[in-house]
């Protein structure tokens, strides 16, 4: 496909249009080489990619493509960037009106022609396909987005939250949920595991508390192992325990920042709990107080059978 420059006419954009246009119907989600479209709007390559890096996202609005693993001069590999479409549009072709104008009469007509249904199965299946799409660009940016508080240890917001030292490792549902009641954010460990199971990052019922898949596999939470042990019924168990990684808690605490800069926060109702409710959420987040916590049930099973009396309400 030819090259354009800065002094290419209408006719000229308007025919490498049309082929990227085509190379799109194929399916081609980065169907433009920036080699062949930078000098419209920029005056240096290395501009344009600095800017491109800046405000677009990898993956979703460009894709790096490496030629070959050394170049002719034994130096460092060269990368080809392709762009997608509405990265075109509004990287190239907004900054310079008459390239935007032949822009809008190529592909602005062609997706209204696409984009009007013949029959009824074409309308669900338009629908279907919008919704599919919007779904994809929703998972690539939030795995993006999970992948930068990766790549950068110490990320601004995560300053608001975490100040001690000891906090970089892997913390407690409890320690999440101070470390987000920390900036006003007012939510306790019960309600944080309510609103976690709600939105399947925990699991519910026999499973309780501990990580779904979902959050295992985004390596937003891990499971810690305890030492084995003999119960009083003589049968062998192995205690286990939530904690979220460093990840996963750059992850939440970013979470509740957008939901509640967004308004969409919505927490399940405070409930007044009794001391027995209390004790034993205490007790799921703390394997030796849950011995004692054991051992004291049973003590009061023993006595209510005794007296017919119930100690802890």
């Amino acid at each position: 496909m030819e090259q354009l420059t800065r002094t290419s006419d209408a006719v000229t954009i308007k025919r490498y249009f049309d082929g990227i246009l085509e190379l799109s119907r194929q399916h081609n989600e980065f169907p433009v080489d920036l080699d062949d479209v930078w000098m419209l709007a920029y005056s240096r390559k290395n501009e344009a990619a600095r800017a491109l890096r800046r405000d677009f996202m990898e993956h979703v609005d460009y894709q790096v493509l490496r030629r070959n693993a050394e170049n002719l001069k034994g130096g460092r590999p060269t990368e080809k960037c392709m762009l997608s479409l509405p990265c075109l549009e509004y990287f190239i072709a907004r900054k310079v009106r008459p390239v935007f104008e032949v822009y809008r009469m190529v592909f602005h007509r062609a997706t209204e022609e696409q984009s009007v249904p013949r029959s009824f199965a074409e309308a669900l299946q338009l629908a279907a396909d919008q919704q599919k799409k919007i779904e994809e660009q929703e998972l690539q940016i939030r795995l993006n987005n999970i992948k930068m508080a990766e790549d950068k240890p110490k990320v601004d917001f995560v300053d608001d939250y975490v100040d001690m030292p000891e906090q970089t490792g892997d913390v407690t549902l409890t320690e999440l949920a101070q470390m987000i009641c920390a900036k006003g954010y007012e939510i306790g460990s019960r309600r944080l595991c309510e609103w976690l199971r709600e939105h399947k990052y925990l699991y519910k019922d026999d499973k309780v508390n501990m990580p779904t898949q979902y959050s295992l596999n985004l390596k937003l939470m891990t499971i810690y192992k305890f030492d084995r042990c003999v119960g009083n019924d003589g049968r062998i168990k192995i205690r286990r325990q939530t904690k979220v990684t460093p990840k996963g808690q750059l992850y939440f605490c970013d979470k509740f920042r957008q939901l509640r800069e967004n308004g969409e926060l919505k927490l399940p109702k405070r409930k007044v709990r009794t001391v027995r409710e209390k004790l034993e959420e205490f007790a799921q987040n703390n394997p030796e107080f849950k011995k004692i916590w054991d051992r004291a049930n049973k003590f009061e099973e023993a006595q209510r059978n005794i007296f017919g009396q119930n100690t802890l309400k």
